[in-house]
């Protein structure tokens, strides 16, 4: 899924579409990324009700990843800009189906205590698919079909792997009342004043997801604008500072999840790691050169990493009715991953275009600030320490 979004997408779009490269991504990525906040949660809740022989997370691994599989050779097929929108948003979709089961996992197999531990290594995982990704990238570079498809083909076999070996969970008969259309809708309604930590996490993670996104989609770009890499080279160096970046990542990651835990705390490292998100987003854009670059992106990638290992342990600590609805809650924290997919690419433009256009200081220097926002959010939880 990160393949596509760090890259593919990118390389695709400039193909079919190179004098408005820019605006034509940031609405596939955006109007994509809508399906996904409606996926997530919609189904986390289905998930929460499934009675099946398989289980309550199996079918929806693989019946998700397989239809994601689907809208990506969309997407490597496509001629026009409508057809990549269209694939990318089945794929966004069923990939949601995928991310709602698999994220519940975490609270439907481990106690709070081990759960930063267990977080830290799933986005070793994460990260760990980025520079993969990447390397496959440059060595399919002939073939943008095959850069599509590789990645997900592997997708699917972990998944199926993963569906293989879970041990899950089953509804038995009569545990859920039937899930009609006004069940479905109440099922989206988390009290904020009653769920209040809840609310602030998913604040906290829509701004860190939101400067995130800023930096995520426009890499390729701004590396070709800064440094003038042309299209076959620029694969290259993203590849050379996603493999860097992972290896921080998973160690801030391990790291991370495992003081968290061996602390009992949560909030002061997600704290730190949105300020010093921050502060090294603000100096991206002022870098000399391409090792000044790999420089500054080894110490966001370790803030990423810690922050994202130690607030998924928060949120599954802090998740409402976790017991019953595990799915759907962690369905609902997506769409603080997913809003700012589509938020994103529609004001970045915005941003760019000050002064004449290509205006990264305007673009990095807004994610730095709302990146440190991120760290005030976690100062009202309660229910944490």
């Amino acid at each position: 899924m990160i393949t596509p979004m760090a890259i593919s997408l990118a390389l695709k779009i400039q193909q079919i579409d190179p004098t408005n490269k820019e605006t034509s991504l940031g609405v596939v990525i955006g109007v994509a990324a809508m399906f996904a906040i409606v996926g997530n949660p919609v189904a986390g809740l289905l998930s929460d009700h499934t009675r099946s022989r398989l289980g309550m997370r199996r079918p929806w691994l693989i019946g998700g990843v397989l239809v994601a599989l689907l809208g990506l050779w969309i997407v490597a097929a496509a001629s026009t800009v409508p057809m990549v929108l269209a694939g990318w948003c089945l794929a966004q979709l069923a990939f949601s189906a995928v991310n709602a089961a698999m994220t519940a996992v975490l609270p439907d197999q481990y106690p709070a205590e081990r759960r930063g531990r267990v977080s830290g290594l799933i986005n070793l995982g994460q990260a760990a698919g980025i520079p993969v990704g990447l390397a496959l990238a440059q060595a399919l570079n002939g073939s943008l079909v095959a850069v599509f498809l590789v990645p997900g083909a592997i997708g699917v076999a972990a998944v199926l792997l993963l569906a293989l070996v879970l041990p899950d969970r089953r509804n038995a008969h009569g545990e859920r009342a039937p899930l009609d259309l006004a069940g479905l809708l109440r099922g989206f309604v988390i009290d904020s004043r009653r769920h209040s930590d809840f609310a602030w996490a998913w604040a906290g993670r829509f701004l860190i997801m939101l400067a995130f996104s800023f930096i995520n989609t426009y890499t390729v770009y701004f590396l070709s604008n800064r440094f003038g890499f042309g299209p076959d080279e620029v694969a290259g160096r993203a590849a050379t500072s996603a493999a860097i970046g992972t290896v921080v990542i998973g160690v801030s990651s391990v790291l991370g999840g495992f003081l968290s835990d061996r602390l009992g705390r949560r909030k002061i490292f997600i704290a730190a790691s949105s300020v010093l998100f921050g502060a090294s987003v603000l100096v991206f854009p002022f870098v000399p050169n391409f090792t000044g670059y790999l420089v500054a992106a080894v110490v966001n990638s370790f803030a990423v990493g810690m922050f994202f290992a130690v607030d998924l342990a928060l949120v599954t600590d802090v998740l409402p009715s976790k017991e019953t609805d595990a799915a759907k809650g962690m369905g609902i924290f997506a769409i603080a991953n997913k809003l700012p997919e589509s938020v994103a690419p529609m004001t970045a433009p915005l941003l760019l275009a000050i002064g004449g256009g290509q205006n990264y200081v305007a673009l990095f220097g807004a994610a730095a600030v709302i990146g440190m926002l991120g760290a005030l959010t976690m100062r009202p939880i309660r229910g944490v320490r």
